[in-house]
């Protein structure tokens, strides 16, 4: 499988707010601030939920990414 197609998978598997913050901050190259006004978080708690969705990401690729259906 191509990586790419393997990202965008893996990608597909997180909750949507999550997805959406790492699609604004590392696709679309936002600051952290702006994500955070767009998703209408505080930017402490945006932060919190790029971590969480990082380490998400990290762990949904390292176990494959592909669906379990």
């Amino acid at each position: 499988m191509l990586e790419a197609q393997r990202a965008h998978d893996v990608l597909a598997r997180l909750p949507g707010s999550q997805r959406a913050a790492l699609t604004l901050r590392h696709l679309d190259g936002l600051p952290v601030g702006e994500v955070a006004a767009l998703l209408g978080r505080s930017l402490r708690a945006t932060e919190t939920l790029l971590v969480r969705a990082r380490r998400a990401l990290r762990q949904i690729y390292l176990e494959g990414g592909a669906r379990h259906d």
